[in-house]
């Protein structure tokens, strides 16, 4: 007897098959058209004399059509946002209120080619506007900063510029004193840093002269030392003065970027004691007040108190 061979599917064919067949459904079914609903930003540009009186919401909430691939593209970053443009013949110079409607945000849409629009919630916007001051604050910094083991910072973190005009309604300016930059994280840090930071933009009613700043960081790696001899003053002493303290030198022991500690000795440093605080004292010892250069931690004292006495005559 002759047995024949069956023939059939083998393995390889059945993977490709299948694999055909889900890319074939796949470029049939992301070219058909599909409906979703996005968040799109707002922002209004306003004539230089005009501003916004009434709070902006953060987004509009549009109903979009379009392929699959297009709102597969949406959905991964590229959205959409609307920019209302009034510094044209739309708001005139007795204007008070405006309100857009369906009909703007068509047309001042930025959004890629291939999609409609067919729905928007609002249907509409009411904007009231006033005039525009302006004033000068100072730049808060936002910065988050962890220093690699043995380091610190070694000066107060200098930005350029350090403050920002704004200009938007006096009711939106008045209680404004600063203006924040975005948060910053950095950890591990052991040398200087220099970077370019944006200014927080959640006030779209007001306008900013500057949108970042430079900001430097100077880290280093920190000592401590103990300087000895540093003398022990009174200050704002009355012309008859009864009291004296003990000792008149103390030690201060302080921490610092190296280069800071290698300058510091006993003339950098001020130790003192108001006399008024020695004047009402009842415990016999004061703990004294040091004043370092700047950028310099003071860790301790030793003794930590002075103690202080009334003179009498036969002292």
């Amino acid at each position: 007897m002759i047995l024949k061979k069956k023939h059939g599917f083998s393995i390889k064919t059945m993977v490709f098959a299948i694999t055909l067949s889900f890319l074939l459904w796949c470029y049939v079914t992301m070219n058909s058209e599909y409906s979703m609903l996005v968040d799109a930003k707002i922002s209004v540009k306003t004539p230089p004399d005009r501003s916004i009186v009434t709070s902006l919401p953060n987004s509009l909430r549009l109903k979009i059509v379009g392929s699959g691939w297009k709102l597969l593209n949406i959905l991964s970053g590229d959205k959409p946002d609307v920019l209302f443009d009034l510094t044209d013949n739309s708001l005139r110079k007795n204007d008070t209120n405006i309100i857009l409607t369906k009909s703007d945000y068509y047309r001042s849409l930025r959004m890629q080619s291939g999609i409609q629009l067919t729905d928007a919630f609002p249907s509409e916007l009411s904007l009231r506007f006033g005039e525009v001051v302006s004033k000068k604050v100072p730049i808060a910094t936002n910065f988050h900063f962890k220093m690699a083991n043995g380091f610190i910072v070694t000066s107060k973190i200098k930005i350029y510029p350090d403050s920002v005009m704004i200009a938007g309604a006096p009711s939106m300016l008045k209680d404004i004193t600063y203006w924040p930059t975005e948060e910053v994280f950095k950890s591990n840090l052991s040398g200087t840093v220099q970077m370019q930071v944006k200014l927080l933009d959640t006030m779209r009613s007001v306008r900013l002269s500057i949108r970042s700043i430079n900001a430097t960081a100077y880290i280093e790696r920190y000592a401590e030392t103990v300087v000895h001899d540093v003398p022990v003053t009174i200050t704002d002493i009355p012309t008859s003065n009864p009291h004296t303290i003990s000792p008149r030198i103390v030690s201060v022991i302080v921490r610092g970027g190296v280069s800071k500690i290698s300058q510091i000795t006993a003339d950098n440093i001020k130790v003192t004691i108001p006399y008024a605080d020695i004047a009402s004292d009842s415990t016999g010892s004061l703990k004294p007040i040091v004043t370092l250069p700047p950028d310099l931690q003071l860790l301790s004292t030793y003794p930590q108190y002075l103690l202080h006495t009334i003179r009498t005559q036969n002292n």
